[in-house]
């Protein structure tokens, strides 16, 4: 998202708290203000706290936010803050001691942004009933045109190799099928997954762009089994594609799955694949590729450039 608002809106780009790694692998030269990394949530929020209100930007008569450590940016003058919001802090949703503290210093920093973009209608929904603040939703962009449709075999997923994503599930139930399963992503249960898939189950852990859309374009079906994303950027490759997605009902795979026609919901994984597997979808992959059209960067650009137009 970052790097297309860079390109696209011909911006500059400036990070927190980061490494010359990362730096090296934007197209745009990013501005790292402190070269390091900072691991722990916590940690993460007291280092921007104690940081972010000291940053001098002055020369730009617009600023986007982009991730809750830059919410602690102080305006300069009538400097215009669009504050673009990929989820909630976890402590509105929690009621303990550190939340409560937390959402008590967050509360000036609502104030401070002007405008206020989400990621998605899950995620405006929230701004409005934690912050109580109204926003227009703009999707992340996705590079559609990036993806070519071909209809091909096999079940796919690209995701982080967490607990929350629910990948042990997916392979543990392709293990007993003969359908072929290609498992895409790296993390914590990479090994484990490794050890216990079977022949029809290939774990390629992490793998270059150019790799995950030809694996995308030779794929048949791409399952989702995590169910609580704010937005998900791997189904709408998919896609991008040509690919129906089966996904898991729940946060805002929904909107972008239309049930029976682009993928199938479900509320368990094996009655989502037999049911695919049995009906199928509606849509032809040219109409799924159109289905992935309104997220592409073309879009995404042009909403930013008329929020930018109206701000100033």
């Amino acid at each position: 998202m970052v790097d297309s608002l860079g390109s696209e809106l011909g911006a500059d780009i400036i990070i927190g708290f980061s490494t010359e790694e990362v730096a090296r692998k934007s197209r745009n030269n990013p501005r790292i203000l402190w070269n390091r990394e900072v691991h722990g949530g916590t940690s993460r929020a007291i280092q921007s706290i104690m940081k972010f209100p000291f940053v001098s930007l002055q020369q730009y008569d617009v600023v986007i936010q982009s991730g809750s450590g830059t919410h602690w940016y102080i305006p300069k003058g009538d400097q215009k803050i669009i504050r673009y919001v990929h989820s909630i802090p976890l402590s509105y949703r929690e009621n303990g001691f550190l939340d409560k503290i937390s959402r008590i210093l967050r509360k000036p920093t609502v104030e401070t942004a002007n405008r206020y973009v989400a990621n998605s209608d899950q995620t405006s929904e929230e701004i409005k009933n934690y912050l109580g603040k109204d926003s227009e939703v703009i999707y992340p962009p996705v590079d559609t045109n990036a993806f070519s449709a071909k209809k091909g075999e096999g079940f796919v997923t690209i995701s982080r190799l967490t607990e929350e994503k629910g990948v042990r599930e997916v392979v543990e139930f392709f293990n007993s099928r003969d359908e072929s399963l290609t498992v895409v992503g790296s993390g914590p249960l990479l090994e484990e997954l490794e050890a216990i898939s079977e022949e029809n189950v290939r774990i390629t852990g992490w793998v270059s762009e150019e790799k995950k859309k030809d694996i995308l374009r030779e794929g048949g079906v791409f399952v989702l089994n995590s169910g609580n994303e704010s937005f998900g950027i791997a189904p709408i490759e998919a896609m991008a594609s040509g690919m129906p997605v089966v996904a898991r009902r729940g946060g805002y795979t929904p909107n972008q799955v239309k049930d029976g026609f682009n993928g199938i919901l479900f509320e368990s994984l094996e009655d989502g694949i037999r049911r695919f597997l049995s009906e199928g979808v509606d849509a032809t992959p040219e109409e799924i590729v159109h289905e992935s059209e309104k997220y592409s960067i073309e879009s995404f650009t042009a909403d930013f450039q008329r929020i930018i137009s109206e701000e100033i």
